[in-house]
């Protein structure tokens, strides 16, 4: 009996921080992580948040399976295009997020736009007989070129992200870099 309710326990866990149709993290695990970074010191690091562009479509076309179909495609092409380290979470829905932990600004940017490149370079099949186009539009905060502090990166990442969609989604977004100090003459 002992084992048996060890098991189910073991089960449960998973189930917490394993979203059981993509096989990523869930979205809880994601945030245990970037309250971790809180307690590390602060070596630089950004979130990326994504949304599938015009998601209802799909699943209005091809069916709530055709909708799975394209989560665990876009996850599986997700998974190859970050790095080992990166923490990457079904954020909700068709929303999702990557955690870049020791990342510069450029780097968070060059990981960002690699993701974007990888889940829109081949149809993706919903169906027995379809393929489409998936494009996703995306936000990238850093810390702390953006932010000071870990809780706000996802704050301002999924602004960024709403302003993707706002400029014809199918794009990266992040903030403007400030110009460089200038010595005073």
């Amino acid at each position: 009996m002992i084992g048996r309710l060890a098991g189910m326990v073991a089960v449960q866990r998973r189930m917490a921080v394993i979203d059981s149709l993509t096989g990523l993290h869930t979205r809880r695990y994601f945030q245990d992580a970037l309250t971790g970074l809180a307690k590390s010191p602060h070596h630089g690091a950004a979130v990326v948040l994504l949304d599938i562009d015009h998601f209802k479509q799909v699943n209005d076309t091809y069916g709530h399976d055709g909708g799975d179909r394209a989560l665990r495609e876009v996850a599986h092409r997700l998974s190859r295009a970050v790095r080992p380290g990166d923490v990457l979470a079904r954020y909700g829905g068709e929303e999702f997020a990557v955690l870049l932990p020791r990342t510069s600004p450029p780097e968070a940017r060059r990981v960002a736009d690699r993701i974007h490149r990888a889940v829109r370079e081949r149809p993706v099949p919903v169906g027995p007989a379809a393929e489409i186009t998936v494009t996703v539009s995306v936000g990238v905060a850093s810390m702390p070129a953006d932010v000071t502090e870990p809780d706000r990166l996802p704050l301002l990442a999924d602004q960024l992200l709403y302003q993707a969609k706002g400029a014809g989604r199918d794009r990266v977004v992040s903030p403007v870099p400030h110009p460089p100090a200038t010595a005073a003459a």
